[in-house]
């Protein structure tokens, strides 16, 4: 692991709880983290299954710790940087974080350089196709903002991207993620579009809810998710999105897998999705927090993290769970 801009931070180990997973082989998931003082974590993501970095923090500090299973590190971040929404790259010299107020961090491997935004709104979500292709979705939060926002690196500079007419109304885009092919991107109220030659071109979804999390994984095809106190699983069906099932918490993070879907969510949900028929098997996980965000390592080890952002606690805690992928039924 490299030391630059590291430092540890004491991590509190529990020991494995019986999970149960109904109708799958029990998958033995472990609290790593307890709740964790640094802050909700949000995002999960990494270049290799020794190297995971996870996303988060208070509104005030941004928080980044960087590490594999129960040993983490934490990451120096510039001075100021807020809440840390999502990380994403394309290897361990090319790691990209967005956060509130604009922010937007790119590390080389040896430092960090600032690409931010000087706008209010939060940047949710972003997306590196490559080095010099990578996209940020956001918009409102209750630290301020109030429209939809995308941008674009081109590796030279960053250029704000406008959204389809349709859509320009939506106070939120909250994920950008690569179908293989082209770019999609899912917001609030439903609002889903995706990339072509001439710029964004809206998606029919049907739906009036939130689209939180799209992912590809080793999917055939990208899944979103959403929905807030149910959730929501859609396949995407050429320029449109379908609803495939419904789950009883709502959801905010999914990884793609052959005929299933991995999805979290509200309260501690995990749930394992079988794309063929929509059938939702619940996972048992020890925490009951919030689930913000879903990642399966190249070794099949799931990580999913979380924390209590979505509750009126003045202070945010976060979670960390780590365990096997579930067999699926």
């Amino acid at each position: 692991m490299p030391g630059h801009g590291l430092k540890e931070v004491p991590l509190k180990r529990i020991v494995i709880l019986s999970a149960v997973l109904i109708g799958c082989t029990d998958p033995g998931f472990v609290d790593v983290l307890g709740e964790a003082p640094e802050g909700a974590l949000l995002s999960v993501w990494g270049p290799s299954a020794e190297d995971v970095w996870i996303a988060g923090g208070q509104p005030e500090a941004g928080v980044l710790f960087r590490g594999s299973e129960s040993t983490f590190e934490t990451m120096t971040l510039p001075a100021d940087t807020p809440m840390l929404n999502w990380v994403h790259g394309t290897a361990a010299n090319d790691v990209w974080v967005g956060g509130l107020s604009g922010t937007m961090l790119h590390w080389d491997g040896a430092g960090w350089t600032d690409h931010s935004e000087p706008v209010e709104e939060a940047i949710w979500g972003l997306y590196a196709r490559g080095p010099e292709d990578v996209w940020f979705v956001g918009g409102e939060s209750r630290w301020g903002g109030e429209t939809a926002r995308v941008f674009h690196y081109d590796g030279l500079s960053m250029q704000s991207v406008e959204l389809p007419t349709e859509l320009g109304d939506v106070p939120n885009m909250f994920k950008v993620h690569d179908d293989s092919s082209r770019m999609w991107f899912v917001g609030a109220g439903g609002a889903a579009a995706f990339e072509t030659e001439e710029g964004l071109r809206p998606a029919a979804t049907g739906f009036s809810g939130d689209l939180v999390t799209a992912n590809l994984g080793t999917a055939e095809t990208l899944i979103v998710v959403g929905g807030r106190g149910t959730g929501n699983v859609f396949e995407q069906e050429g320029e449109r999105l379908t609803e495939l099932t419904a789950t009883p918490a709502g959801l905010n993070g999914v990884v793609g897998l052959p005929g299933h879907a991995l999805v979290v969510g509200e309260s501690g949900f995990m749930a394992m999705v079988d794309r063929s028929d929509g059938t939702v098997t619940p996972i048992e996980v020890p925490v009951r927090d919030i689930l913000h965000a879903v990642w399966i390592a190249p070794d099949d080890t799931v990580y999913s993290v979380g924390g209590n952002l979505g509750t009126a606690d003045p202070t945010f805690h976060g979670t960390l769970i780590v365990g096997p992928l579930p067999e699926t039924p």
